[in-house]
Protein backbone atom coordinates (compact mmCIF):
# COMPACT_ATOMS: atom_id res chain seq x y z
CA UNK A 1 0.00 0.00 0.00
CA UNK A 2 1.60 3.66 -0.89
CA UNK A 3 2.48 5.41 2.47
CA UNK A 4 -0.09 8.00 1.42
CA UNK A 5 -2.57 5.71 2.08
CA UNK A 6 -1.06 5.04 5.71
CA UNK A 7 -2.77 8.38 7.39
CA UNK A 8 -5.96 7.58 5.84
CA UNK A 9 -5.95 3.90 7.12
CA UNK A 10 -5.27 5.24 10.58
CA UNK A 11 -7.88 7.98 10.70
CA UNK A 12 -10.71 5.61 9.27
CA UNK A 13 -9.61 2.52 11.92
CA UNK A 14 -10.11 5.24 14.68
CA UNK A 15 -12.86 6.32 13.71
CA UNK A 16 -14.37 2.75 14.26
CA UNK A 17 -14.72 2.84 18.00
CA UNK A 18 -16.68 6.57 17.99
CA UNK A 19 -19.09 5.26 15.24
CA UNK A 20 -19.77 1.52 16.79
CA UNK A 21 -20.42 3.29 19.81
CA UNK A 22 -23.04 5.95 18.49
CA UNK A 23 -24.51 3.58 16.68
CA UNK A 24 -24.94 1.54 19.49
CA UNK A 25 -26.77 4.34 21.36
CA UNK A 26 -27.36 7.20 19.41
CA UNK A 27 -27.64 9.86 21.04
CA UNK A 28 -25.91 12.89 19.01
CA UNK A 29 -28.06 15.64 20.97
CA UNK A 30 -25.30 15.95 23.97
CA UNK A 31 -21.97 17.97 22.51
CA UNK A 32 -19.61 15.87 23.68
CA UNK A 33 -21.30 12.65 22.23
CA UNK A 34 -21.43 15.20 18.99
CA UNK A 35 -17.58 15.64 19.43
CA UNK A 36 -16.86 12.33 20.11
CA UNK A 37 -17.86 11.53 16.53
CA UNK A 38 -16.39 15.05 15.29
CA UNK A 39 -13.07 15.16 16.68
CA UNK A 40 -11.43 11.70 14.47
CA UNK A 41 -13.26 13.27 11.63
CA UNK A 42 -11.52 16.43 11.78
CA UNK A 43 -8.01 15.25 12.53
CA UNK A 44 -8.53 12.75 9.42
CA UNK A 45 -8.98 15.75 7.18
CA UNK A 46 -6.15 17.36 9.02
CA UNK A 47 -4.13 14.05 8.25
CA UNK A 48 -5.30 13.76 4.31
CA UNK A 49 -4.24 17.78 4.03
CA UNK A 50 -1.00 17.55 5.25
CA UNK A 51 -0.10 14.00 3.38
CA UNK A 52 -1.51 15.97 0.08
CA UNK A 53 0.72 18.63 0.81
CA UNK A 54 3.74 16.55 1.34
CA UNK A 55 3.08 14.27 -1.37
CA UNK A 56 2.93 17.28 -4.03
CA UNK A 57 5.70 18.90 -2.76
CA UNK A 58 8.51 15.88 -2.19
CA UNK A 59 6.88 14.10 -5.26
CA UNK A 60 6.69 11.16 -2.84
CA UNK A 61 10.34 11.15 -1.44
CA UNK A 62 10.74 10.72 2.29
CA UNK A 63 7.43 9.27 2.57
CA UNK A 64 8.20 6.11 4.12
CA UNK A 65 9.45 8.14 6.81
CA UNK A 66 6.59 10.28 7.13
CA UNK A 67 4.00 7.32 7.35
CA UNK A 68 6.45 6.01 10.44
CA UNK A 69 5.72 9.16 12.29
CA UNK A 70 2.16 9.04 11.79
CA UNK A 71 2.63 5.01 12.78
CA UNK A 72 4.62 6.16 15.85
CA UNK A 73 2.33 9.24 17.36
CA UNK A 74 -0.42 6.64 16.79
CA UNK A 75 1.05 4.00 18.96
CA UNK A 76 2.36 6.06 21.33
CA UNK A 77 0.14 8.36 22.28
CA UNK A 78 -2.70 5.83 21.59
CA UNK A 79 -0.98 3.20 24.03
CA UNK A 80 -0.36 5.82 26.77
CA UNK A 81 -4.13 6.85 26.65
CA UNK A 82 -4.48 2.57 27.08
CA UNK A 83 -2.00 2.43 29.79
CA UNK A 84 -4.36 5.53 31.98
CA UNK A 85 -7.65 4.14 30.84
CA UNK A 86 -6.76 0.81 32.42
CA UNK A 87 -5.00 2.17 35.61
CA UNK A 88 -8.40 3.45 35.91
CA UNK A 89 -10.38 1.22 35.98
CA UNK A 90 -8.11 -0.85 38.03
CA UNK A 91 -8.88 2.10 40.89
CA UNK A 92 -12.32 1.37 40.26
CA UNK A 93 -12.95 4.56 38.71
CA UNK A 94 -15.39 4.54 35.95
CA UNK A 95 -13.61 5.61 32.67
CA UNK A 96 -17.23 6.46 30.21
CA UNK A 97 -16.62 4.82 26.79
CA UNK A 98 -12.92 3.55 27.26
CA UNK A 99 -12.62 2.62 23.71
CA UNK A 100 -13.41 5.95 22.33
CA UNK A 101 -11.01 7.67 24.58
CA UNK A 102 -8.32 5.38 23.44
CA UNK A 103 -9.40 5.85 19.84
CA UNK A 104 -9.79 9.30 19.97
CA UNK A 105 -6.11 10.08 21.55
CA UNK A 106 -4.75 7.91 19.40
CA UNK A 107 -5.94 9.37 16.28
CA UNK A 108 -4.85 13.00 17.88
CA UNK A 109 -1.31 10.88 18.07
CA UNK A 110 -1.53 10.54 14.79
CA UNK A 111 -1.63 13.87 13.35
CA UNK A 112 0.52 15.28 15.74
CA UNK A 113 3.55 12.71 14.33
CA UNK A 114 2.40 13.67 11.03
CA UNK A 115 3.33 17.09 12.33
CA UNK A 116 6.45 16.10 13.11
CA UNK A 117 6.99 13.99 9.89
CA UNK A 118 6.29 17.11 7.68
CA UNK A 119 9.07 18.93 9.06
CA UNK A 120 11.44 16.02 9.12
CA UNK A 121 10.50 15.54 5.77
CA UNK A 122 11.09 19.13 4.28
CA UNK A 123 13.80 19.57 6.75
CA UNK A 124 15.89 16.66 4.99
CA UNK A 125 14.80 17.48 1.84
CA UNK A 126 16.41 21.37 2.25
CA UNK A 127 19.13 19.60 3.45
CA UNK A 128 19.95 17.39 0.35
CA UNK A 129 19.15 20.55 -1.81
CA UNK A 130 22.07 22.51 0.02
CA UNK A 131 24.37 19.54 -0.89
CA UNK A 132 23.50 19.41 -4.11
CA UNK A 133 24.24 23.29 -4.57
CA UNK A 134 26.86 22.91 -1.94
CA UNK A 135 28.73 20.45 -4.83
CA UNK A 136 27.75 22.76 -7.71
CA UNK A 137 29.56 25.69 -5.82
CA UNK A 138 32.51 23.37 -5.38
CA UNK A 139 32.71 22.46 -9.17
CA UNK A 140 32.18 26.14 -10.15
CA UNK A 141 35.10 26.71 -7.66
CA UNK A 142 37.19 24.57 -9.01
CA UNK A 143 36.74 25.34 -12.96
CA UNK A 144 37.69 28.99 -11.76
CA UNK A 145 40.58 28.00 -10.04
CA UNK A 146 41.94 25.95 -12.76
CA UNK A 147 40.49 26.27 -16.26
CA UNK A 148 39.48 29.74 -16.47
CA UNK A 149 42.26 31.05 -14.17
CA UNK A 150 44.91 29.24 -16.42
CA UNK A 151 43.49 30.16 -19.71
CA UNK A 152 43.56 33.92 -18.45
CA UNK A 153 46.84 33.59 -17.52
CA UNK A 154 47.49 32.25 -20.96
CA UNK A 155 45.95 35.47 -22.94
CA UNK A 156 47.97 37.81 -20.25
CA UNK A 157 50.86 36.14 -21.67
CA UNK A 158 50.02 36.66 -25.18
CA UNK A 159 49.14 40.00 -24.88
CA UNK A 160 53.06 40.56 -23.18
CA UNK A 161 54.15 39.00 -25.87
CA UNK A 162 52.44 41.23 -28.48
CA UNK A 163 53.36 44.16 -26.87
CA UNK A 164 56.52 43.35 -26.89
CA UNK A 165 56.77 42.37 -31.26
CA UNK A 166 54.82 45.25 -31.59
CA UNK A 167 55.32 47.90 -29.39
CA UNK A 168 53.58 50.19 -26.62
CA UNK A 169 49.80 50.11 -27.45
CA UNK A 170 46.91 51.65 -25.70
CA UNK A 171 45.03 48.58 -26.85
CA UNK A 172 47.58 46.11 -25.40
CA UNK A 173 47.30 48.22 -22.08
CA UNK A 174 43.27 48.15 -22.05
CA UNK A 175 43.01 44.35 -22.40
CA UNK A 176 45.77 43.62 -20.09
CA UNK A 177 43.52 45.89 -17.07
CA UNK A 178 40.57 43.90 -18.64
CA UNK A 179 42.37 40.54 -17.52
CA UNK A 180 43.71 41.95 -14.24
CA UNK A 181 40.57 42.62 -13.49
CA UNK A 182 39.29 39.26 -14.80
CA UNK A 183 41.88 37.43 -12.61
CA UNK A 184 40.77 39.37 -9.09
CA UNK A 185 37.36 38.75 -10.14
CA UNK A 186 38.33 35.05 -10.09
CA UNK A 187 40.43 35.35 -6.86
CA UNK A 188 37.60 37.14 -4.73
CA UNK A 189 34.85 34.57 -6.43
CA UNK A 190 36.70 31.33 -5.26
CA UNK A 191 37.15 33.18 -1.38
CA UNK A 192 33.65 33.94 -0.86
CA UNK A 193 32.22 30.77 -2.29
CA UNK A 194 34.74 29.32 0.04
CA UNK A 195 33.16 31.79 2.71
CA UNK A 196 29.43 30.65 1.98
CA UNK A 197 30.04 27.27 2.20
CA UNK A 198 32.86 26.64 4.63
CA UNK A 199 31.71 24.93 7.86
CA UNK A 200 34.82 24.61 9.50
CA UNK A 201 35.10 25.42 13.47
CA UNK A 202 37.29 28.72 13.77
CA UNK A 203 40.10 28.15 15.91
CA UNK A 204 42.93 30.99 16.84
CA UNK A 205 44.75 32.44 14.47
CA UNK A 206 47.70 34.25 14.62
CA UNK A 207 46.75 38.20 13.02
CA UNK A 208 50.32 39.42 13.01
CA UNK A 209 51.47 36.77 10.92
CA UNK A 210 48.41 37.05 8.29
CA UNK A 211 48.14 41.24 8.31
CA UNK A 212 51.87 40.92 8.02
CA UNK A 213 51.95 38.89 4.70
CA UNK A 214 48.47 40.69 3.23
CA UNK A 215 51.22 43.94 3.41
CA UNK A 216 53.51 41.76 1.37
CA UNK A 217 51.30 40.47 -0.46
CA UNK A 218 50.19 43.96 -1.32
CA UNK A 219 53.17 45.27 -2.22
CA UNK A 220 54.15 42.68 -4.43
CA UNK A 221 50.84 43.22 -6.45
CA UNK A 222 51.31 46.55 -6.37
CA UNK A 223 54.58 47.91 -6.86
CA UNK A 224 53.23 51.45 -7.85
CA UNK A 225 51.57 51.71 -4.20
CA UNK A 226 53.23 52.59 -1.39
CA UNK A 227 52.60 50.31 1.35
CA UNK A 228 53.86 50.49 4.98
CA UNK A 229 52.81 49.75 8.48
CA UNK A 230 52.63 52.35 11.42
CA UNK A 231 54.38 51.90 14.44
CA UNK A 232 55.94 48.48 15.11
CA UNK A 233 53.23 45.84 14.88
CA UNK A 234 52.33 43.98 17.49
CA UNK A 235 53.78 40.29 17.54
CA UNK A 236 51.80 36.81 18.02
CA UNK A 237 48.09 38.73 18.51
CA UNK A 238 45.83 35.42 18.11
CA UNK A 239 42.25 36.00 17.01
CA UNK A 240 39.06 33.53 16.10
CA UNK A 241 39.39 32.76 12.91
CA UNK A 242 39.96 30.46 10.21
CA UNK A 243 42.08 30.30 6.76
CA UNK A 244 40.83 33.19 5.10
CA UNK A 245 41.24 35.65 7.92
CA UNK A 246 43.79 36.99 5.70
CA UNK A 247 41.55 37.52 2.87
CA UNK A 248 40.02 40.22 4.68
CA UNK A 249 43.02 42.42 5.00
CA UNK A 250 43.90 41.62 0.91
CA UNK A 251 40.73 42.46 0.00
CA UNK A 252 41.22 45.87 2.34
CA UNK A 253 44.24 46.72 0.87
CA UNK A 254 43.54 46.21 -2.48
CA UNK A 255 40.41 48.75 -1.81
CA UNK A 256 43.19 51.36 -0.37
CA UNK A 257 45.23 51.17 -3.34
CA UNK A 258 42.34 51.18 -6.13
CA UNK A 259 40.85 54.47 -4.58
CA UNK A 260 44.06 55.64 -3.43
CA UNK A 261 45.52 59.14 -5.25
CA UNK A 262 47.59 58.87 -8.17
CA UNK A 263 50.57 57.80 -6.13
CA UNK A 264 48.49 55.51 -3.54
CA UNK A 265 49.99 55.54 -0.05
CA UNK A 266 48.20 53.23 2.35
CA UNK A 267 49.09 52.72 5.96
CA UNK A 268 48.08 50.15 8.38
CA UNK A 269 48.11 50.21 11.62
CA UNK A 270 47.01 48.00 14.53
CA UNK A 271 46.10 48.37 18.16
CA UNK A 272 45.76 45.72 20.72
CA UNK A 273 43.30 46.02 23.61
CA UNK A 274 42.53 43.25 26.63
CA UNK A 275 39.18 41.83 24.97
CA UNK A 276 39.97 42.86 20.87
CA UNK A 277 42.38 43.59 18.69
CA UNK A 278 42.25 47.23 16.14
CA UNK A 279 43.81 47.08 12.54
CA UNK A 280 43.05 50.06 10.29
CA UNK A 281 43.96 50.65 6.74
CA UNK A 282 44.33 54.24 5.80
CA UNK A 283 44.40 55.32 1.91
CA UNK A 284 44.65 59.05 0.81
CA UNK A 285 42.06 58.67 -1.79
CA UNK A 286 38.88 61.12 -2.47
CA UNK A 287 36.91 59.11 -0.04
CA UNK A 288 33.77 57.12 -0.38
CA UNK A 289 31.78 59.06 -2.80
CA UNK A 290 27.98 60.19 -1.70
CA UNK A 291 26.25 57.61 -4.28
CA UNK A 292 27.95 54.77 -2.32
CA UNK A 293 26.60 55.74 0.90
CA UNK A 294 25.34 52.73 3.24
CA UNK A 295 25.40 50.43 0.66
CA UNK A 296 29.26 50.47 0.74
CA UNK A 297 29.64 46.77 2.26
CA UNK A 298 26.48 45.51 -0.57
CA UNK A 299 26.80 42.69 -2.59
CA UNK A 300 28.14 44.15 -5.96
CA UNK A 301 28.64 47.85 -4.44
CA UNK A 302 30.83 49.72 -6.90
CA UNK A 303 31.76 53.37 -7.53
CA UNK A 304 31.42 55.21 -10.98
CA UNK A 305 34.64 54.11 -12.72
CA UNK A 306 36.25 52.95 -10.12
CA UNK A 307 37.13 49.01 -11.77
CA UNK A 308 36.63 47.50 -8.81
CA UNK A 309 34.66 44.05 -8.47
CA UNK A 310 31.72 45.17 -6.16
CA UNK A 311 32.56 41.80 -4.20
CA UNK A 312 36.20 43.08 -1.80
CA UNK A 313 34.49 44.44 0.88
CA UNK A 314 31.12 42.30 0.39
CA UNK A 315 33.77 39.32 1.14
CA UNK A 316 35.27 41.42 4.24
CA UNK A 317 32.05 42.27 5.71
CA UNK A 318 30.93 38.74 5.77
CA UNK A 319 33.84 37.59 7.01
CA UNK A 320 34.27 39.91 9.97
CA UNK A 321 30.97 39.15 11.10
CA UNK A 322 31.93 35.25 10.76
CA UNK A 323 34.56 36.20 13.35
CA UNK A 324 32.58 38.08 15.70
CA UNK A 325 33.71 41.36 14.86
CA UNK A 326 32.79 44.29 12.87
CA UNK A 327 34.49 47.03 10.23
CA UNK A 328 33.97 50.98 11.02
CA UNK A 329 34.61 53.32 8.55
CA UNK A 330 35.77 57.06 8.61
CA UNK A 331 37.29 59.68 6.94
CA UNK A 332 41.23 60.28 7.16
CA UNK A 333 43.24 63.59 7.20
CA UNK A 334 43.55 65.62 5.51
CA UNK A 335 41.87 62.84 2.39
CA UNK A 336 40.81 59.64 2.23
CA UNK A 337 39.42 56.65 3.52
CA UNK A 338 40.02 54.60 7.17
CA UNK A 339 38.66 51.24 7.49
CA UNK A 340 39.22 49.74 11.22
CA UNK A 341 38.48 45.68 11.99
CA UNK A 342 37.95 45.25 15.35
CA UNK A 343 38.52 41.66 16.32
CA UNK A 344 37.72 39.37 19.61
CA UNK A 345 41.02 38.26 20.65
CA UNK A 346 41.38 34.57 21.23
CA UNK A 347 42.38 33.15 24.76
Amino acid sequence: MPWFGVPVLVGLVSLVFPLRAELAAPNLGSFFELLEVLWPVALLAVMLLLSHRIRTRHAGEGGCRFACWCLAGWAFIGGLALLLVGHQQDLGVAVRKPGVVVSDMAVAGAALGLLVGRYDVERSAEYAEARRLNRRLEFLNDLLGHDVRNDVAVVDALVQGLAADYGSDERFETIRRKVDHVTELIHVARELNEAEVSDAELRSVDLSAAVQKAVDRAREGFPEATVRVEGEFPASVTVRGDSLVGSVFDNLLRNAVQHGGEDPEVVVSATVFDEEVRVSVADDGPGIPDSVGEDLFGEGTTAEGSGGTGLGLYLVSRLVDRYGGRVEVEENEPTGTVFTVRLPRSR
